[in-house]
């Protein structure tokens, strides 16, 4: 039985307008006794951040499943597809195996890197972070209130000082750390596309296959084989046309031939009604309009800000903007003129990705892997033009912050300045429309849509408003940019170093700190060497008393009153302490030097007293020719033997990590602060929509999905009028099934009957006389037995039906005797034919076919000119529910076509 359960991001969002994108995805699927979760997406996180409510309904969901997932699948490296999985990860219990395709996987760590930087660089993540507690526990932390502001030295330490006494709220917030970014996603298993991968242990039934999905590098569509539940295709996110770096959605052939052999009607399909009612610009009107409001932008000597994503779709504007820059360079030079506007991109991780996509050519597609990439003017000059690499992005500059921007370039230099995120939520983009929303000419490009509650989705509610009918987002046709004049209040969170009086009050702070850790510590180092002191008195102690016995009793029992006796198993309280009083102490007389009372002292006992400190440290040890144990050695030779056990893919991957590691050893950060402000801005720049997400629209979703044929659809990421609108366009079609569901948020959905499979191990003498059947991507076979446990062995084992004993038989009578007979096996016949392959196949044989209305084959000819019908002519049908019929008069068709149909079934 297959149960989904949308977490997040369900067919049934309320409508909201074109400007807004969708809620993160999460989906589990639960195959019988096993529970899959595809994509594992987060919000915005900025108005939880600010104090807002942290954990919602998905939220609260996803903590709740996290720890009994036992697969974890990724499709895209954008946030809204795995920007959770860090945390949970860590933090949620999320244990189990994830698989994703390369791309995914560097992508995506390099996705998640920049938003966790970009949150811990403007708020203090300090507050947000727990260790070494369960998800249950940090999740029923209680909130904690302190004053002041949170001074920190960029390390993990922090000191508290008052000054203006502001209350803050301490709260578990859902970011991870770099850290934590980095170890999830090198513990995720690489797949290729087109490639089965059959899973181990208690998922060993189940075979994954990715495919290509278009939009992303690295973008899958998901093919889940299971033996008891059938085909599941989970296919969100496709793009089927050809773009600058990528090739359309394998789901279809290329020059449009049909379905993919391999995804062609599946058992379940999952897909999106996002942008069902979206229809999309064609590509030559979209980037010729780009690339001259550009040039217009120059021309008039102002700067065009893009706030772009990380890694996903950054790729396809970049190749879009280095090829422009190129051709106008070249153009310019032919003219004698000059193209010097810098094109720039903000990102702390813009080199990282960059270098992680050259690497990825083989995952790419489109033009740049045709080498039909546009190459400008070389850089030796002359007017020559030279091929290089298409992913080069020679006139690309890369700053890891607003700061080393302006300090490159002054803001009146006209520039492109390509800066993340795409929301505007916080970051360099944030920053960077702050100081030119104000600026006149300046024109700001959004590439995306974004979700409600972000200044992008605030001006981008600006912009569709007014526009002309036909030219808004997703009319089929470009808008035109939009001239602000009005005000806008934003928040701006930023990390100031600390002057004057704060920055004296932390040094004291700090050396106060300090002093007190090393007050801590020398107290520590004293405590141990007193308590090893001791330990070698009592060790030299008891070697003395059992030599000459003394201190003991006729009954072998310390005396009364030896305290030197008792040792440190000793229950005396008192005389502990004064072992650690007397340590390294002179005592030249008194009483209290004596370690047993001189008048009390047993016959044949003499007094003993203490004398000037002398430890006697031990001595190293020796072997037994007198040489040294270097212990060091024997720990040195061991480590070797163990990373020589140690598979080369995990030494590689250590040894990536410490390069990593090594390359973000930064200097220590001066002592700063972080401060929040609302600035009130003048808006007077230009504001402009382009859709650069790379996504399938309503006509190609209507398309495609009647081609893929499912037994069952389920539609996920839409709204309730894209998904009924999608609904109704599937029912119109003759073919499609009527079986397709949008459960909502949270709604489990199931689908078939519970069935339980359970791992079998057949003796040779056993699997010789099965017969197998080929079907799909199995073999299988029908056998009858008994499934069970030995009460020896945990070996489960399949018992043969017993035969009844003659004993009994002689004594029944013939209708209970036919009772306890074992059943006849009838032939069962497993696969779904297809009237198509049956007419290929009896064409080949030489007997006529046609189609006769819908579901009906005609096999064999029938003379028109004969007043009687001919016996030789065969009807194929196909009914519901899986049902056959063939009817005909018995004869040579008749048999060959019922041949043949048997011969596309898996006969058991």
């Amino acid at each position: 039985m297959i149960t989904f359960t949308p977490l997040s991001s369900s067919s049934r969002v309320a409508s909201t307008s074109a400007a807004a994108a969708l809620p993160p995805l999460a989906y589990l699927i639960q195959l019988d006794d096993l529970k899959i979760l595809v994509d594992c997406g987060s919000p915005d996180l900025r108005k939880a951040l600010e104090g807002g409510e942290m954990e919602g309904d998905y939220e609260k969901a996803l903590r709740l499943h996290a720890p009994s997932i036992d697969l974890l699948l990724l499709t895209h490296s954008s946030l809204p597809h795995l920007g959770y999985f860090p945390f949970a990860r860590f933090h949620l219990g999320l244990t189990c195996p994830v698989y994703a395709t390369v791309p995914i996987a560097s992508m995506g760590r390099v996705t998640c890197t920049s938003e966790v930087e970009g949150w811990r660089a403007e708020m203090d993540g300090s507050k947000w972070d727990v260790r070494d507690k369960p998800a249950e526990e940090s999740a029923k932390e209680d909130e904690t209130e302190m004053t002041g502001v949170e001074y920190t030295n960029g390390q993990t330490g922090n000191v508290d000082g008052k000054i203006d006494g502001t209350k803050l709220t301490k709260r578990v917030k859902w970011v991870a750390t770099t850290e934590e970014v980095l170890d999830a996603f090198e513990s995720i298993t690489r797949v290729k596309y087109e490639s089965p991968t059959r899973l181990m242990g208690t998922l060993s039934s189940l075979t994954l296959t990715a495919f290509s999905s278009g939009h992303s590098l690295g973008g899958t569509i998901w093919k889940i084989r299971s033996p008891s539940s059938g085909t599941i295709l989970y296919a969100v996110g496709m793009n089927h046309l050809r773009e600058r770096h990528l090739d359309g959605t394998a789901l279809l052939k290329e020059k449009g031939e049909g379905v993919h052999e391999g995804l062609g009607r599946p058992d379940l399909l999952i897909t999106d009604a996002d942008r069902v009612q979206w229809k999309n610009v064609k590509r030559r009107e979209r980037d010729g309009t780009l690339l001259d409001l550009i040039t217009k932008t120059f021309v008039s000597q102002s700067s065009i800000l893009f706030p772009v994503d990380p890694s996903t779709r950054l790729i396809e504007l970049l190749i879009l903007l280095d090829q422009h820059w190129s051709y106008s360079i070249a153009q310019a030079h032919s003219t004698g003129t000059t193209w010097t506007y810098p094109l720039c991109l903000v990102s702390s991780t813009g080199k990282q990705m960059v270098d992680f996509t050259r690497s990825l050519m083989e995952w790419m597609g489109g033009d740049v892997a045709r080498g039909e990439a546009t190459m400008g003017f070389g850089r030796g000059g002359g007017g020559n033009e030279m091929r290089g690499h298409p992913l080069e992005f020679r006139h690309l500059r890369f700053y890891d912050s607003v700061a080393a921007l302006t300090a490159t370039y002054p803001a009146s230099r006209p520039k492109l300045i390509l800066a993340i995120p795409p929301s505007m939520s916080h970051g360099p983009s944030r920053a960077l429309f702050t100081q030119l929303a104000s600026n006149l000419n300046t024109l700001v490009v959004l590439t995306s849509r974004s979700e409600p509650g972000t200044l992008s989705y605030d001006l981008f509610e600006k912009w569709n408003e007014r526009q002309a009918p036909g030219r808004k987002a997703g009319e089929g046709e470009a808008g035109v940019p939009l001239g602000l004049d009005e005000t806008l209040e934003i928040t701006v969170n930023t990390k100031v170093p600390l002057s004057g009086q704060e920055l004296i009050d932390f040094q004291e702070a700090k050396q106060a700190t300090a002093a007190k850790e090393a007050a801590q510590k020398a107290a520590q180092a004293r405590a141990q060497q007193l308590l090893e002191a001791d330990e070698v008195e009592s060790d030299d102690d008891d070697e003395d008393s059992d030599a000459d016995g003394e201190g003991l009793d006729e009954d072998g029992e310390p005396r009364a009153g030896d305290v030197s006796a008792r040792g440190r198993g000793a229950t005396d309280i008192s005389w502990e302490d004064e072992t650690r009083q007397f340590s390294f102490d002179i005592y030249v007389k008194g009483q209290a030097t004596r370690a047993t009372s001189f008048y009390k002292t047993a016959q044949g006992q003499a007094p003993r007293f203490r004398m000037f400190p002398f430890v006697e440290r031990k001595v190293r040890k020796v072997d037994e020719y007198g040489e040294m144990v270097d212990v060091g050695v024997w720990l040195r030779k061991g480590k070797e033997i163990e990373e020589v056990g140690v598979d080369q893919v995990v030494r590689d991957a250590k040894k990536r990590k410490l390069e990593e590691e090594q390359k973000q050893e930064e200097p220590q950060e001066p002592p700063s602060k972080y401060i929040s402000e609302v600035q009130t801005i003048q808006l007077r720049c230009g504001l402009f929509y382009i859709d650069m997400e790379g996504l399938n629209d309503g006509r190609a979703i209507k398309t495609i999905i009647p081609q893929i044929n499912p037994r069952r659809l389920i539609l996920v990421h839409g709204t309730d009028s894209a998904s009924e609108e999608l609904i109704s366009s599937c029912k119109a079609v003759p073919s499609m099934t009527s079986e397709i569901d949008g459960p909502a948020d949270g709604q489990a959905l199931q689908i078939g009957e519970n069935m339980h499979t359970y791992p079998l191990s057949l003796g040779d003498h056993l699997m010789a006389s099965l017969k197998f059947s080929k079907f799909e991507d199995f073999e299988v076979a029908q056998i009858f037995g008994r499934y069970t446990f030995p009460s020896n062995s945990n070996i489960p084992v399949l018992e043969p039906v017993l035969a009844v004993p003659s004993s009994k038989v002689s004594t029944a009578t013939s209708s209970a005797l036919a009772l306890t007979l074992p059943p006849v096996p009838a032939s069962l016949y497993i696969g779904d034919m297809k009237l198509t392959a049956l007419k290929l196949r009896l064409q080949t044989l030489g007997i006529a076919t046609e189609f006769v209305g819908e579901g009906m084959l005609v096999c064999g000819t029938v003379d028109v000119d004969q007043s009687e019908e001919s016996d030789e002519v065969v009807t194929v049908k196909k009914l519901a529910k899986g049902k056959i019929e063939v009817e005909g008069g018995a004869g040579d068709i008749f048999y060959t076509v019922k041949r043949e149909v048997a011969g596309l079934h898996a006969v058991v």
